[in-house]
């Protein structure tokens, strides 16, 4: 063989070789179907998305339930009361009764409330007997609400009285023991005496009794504010005389609608059959209580 064609052979093995490892790196085609299952996932993926930006998802409207932002929309808690629920709404509410000095230091409330919930009387009971319910606040439920609410020991809740299971709900307990509070500073028109129910007991265990529950009023009303967790800020004003800033707690809080919870309860009372029985009261306890 000459050396003309040796040196052919050799460089087409050269060749061949270069194009084998080529062929070897480039990337082999995916067979068809593989193809089809890809685009398909893209297409059902962008339209998920493009469906979600749209419509949202069920959990969307879980976290509008938590953090509500349009007034008027319906919100609520895990704890509120599942029959309640949908009356629940938020509205802007104008705070008012701000404190403030004038000229000469004098403190007054420079936009007192439009009804006096402050001092002692008839009037201003009538006024806190409104927003209270007094008299139908606890309302009556069924056995299976009271197994939902209470499911491993519902059964310590029948109320012998009203023969059958009671609720009340915090926002008016709350309210009754800030009631209470404001009795207790009127002493002259809600007297703390040795009388209970008609029978006489010791002053001493009367007075123990009496501050104990006004103790009880507060840890309650400090965890309900706590538990609102109100982040609506206020601003600071400039008092010449006393000179001083105090706070201007006239602002506008996003609460949830009063009425609708109050009228929500009220007549749920009477729709329950509830005949009203009297409890004991705390001022109940004392002459010259209610």
């Amino acid at each position: 063989m000459s050396s003309e064609t040796t040196a052919n052979t050799d460089s087409s093995s050269e060749v061949d070789f270069f194009l084998e490892k080529q062929a070897r790196l480039l990337p082999r085609p995916r067979p068809l179907w593989l193809w089809m299952l890809s685009t398909a996932f893209f297409a059902l993926l962008s339209f998920g998305l493009i469906l979600k930006q749209s419509v949202g998802t069920p959990y969307d409207h879980c976290a509008d339930a938590q953090a509500p932002t349009a007034i008027g929309h319906q919100v609520w808690k895990r704890s509120d009361l599942s029959g309640a629920r949908d009356v629940i709404e938020l509205e802007d509410v104008q705070f008012n009764g701000n404190s403030a000095f004038d000229d000469h230091g004098r403190f007054f409330l420079a936009n007192p409330s439009p009804i006096n919930y402050t001092g002692a009387g008839p009037e201003v009971d009538a006024a806190w007997d409104n927003i209270t319910l007094e008299g139908q606040r606890d309302f009556l439920i069924s056995e299976k609400e009271a197994q939902e609410l209470w499911p491993n020991d519902y059964k310590v809740h029948w109320n012998n009285n009203k023969n059958g299971y009671v609720v009340g709900l915090d926002l008016f307990h709350a309210l009754h023991c800030l009631d209470n509070l404001r009795k207790s500073f009127y002493p002259e028109f809600y007297p703390v005496k040795a009388s209970r129910l008609g029978i006489v007991v010791k002053h001493s265990l009367t007075l123990c009794f009496f501050f104990g529950y006004i103790g009880h009023c507060i840890n309650q009303l400090r965890q309900h504010v706590m538990c609102a967790g109100d982040m609506t800020p206020y601003g600071m004003k400039w008092y010449p005389n006393p000179g001083r800033y105090y706070a201007d707690s006239d602002v506008t809080h996003t609460c949830r609608n009063f009425k609708q919870l109050q009228d929500w309860t009220a007549n749920r009372y009477h729709a329950g059959g509830n005949v009203h029985i009297p409890g004991v009261e705390i001022w109940s306890l004392f002459e010259g209580g209610l």
